[in-house]
């Protein structure tokens, strides 16, 4: 068949043509660790549920991290 045709069968070099490189990180950091950082618990149960990049799933625990961190400096300042 001529693969020029719009209505031939996909052959094994054009799924080639569409397979994501090897070491591409899928989501976006930035996206996750607002919403980690912003909405604390709630925005890492939605990122962990709704994302399907592991970066954006990241920046979510990273952000809900430095938020308990700030949290945990600011209650140990008010008790001194």
């Amino acid at each position: 068949m001529d693969p020029n045709q719009p209505y031939s069968p996909p052959t094994a070099q054009d799924d080639m043509q569409w397979a994501q490189p090897v070491g591409v990180k899928q989501g976006s950091l930035g996206l996750g660790l607002a919403l980690g950082f912003l909405l604390g618990c709630f925005g890492l149960i939605g990122v962990l549920l709704i994302a399907k990049g592991s970066e954006t799933k990241r920046g979510a625990w990273i952000g809900f991290g430095i938020q308990m961190a700030l949290g945990l400096v600011r209650v140990a300042l008010m008790n001194t």
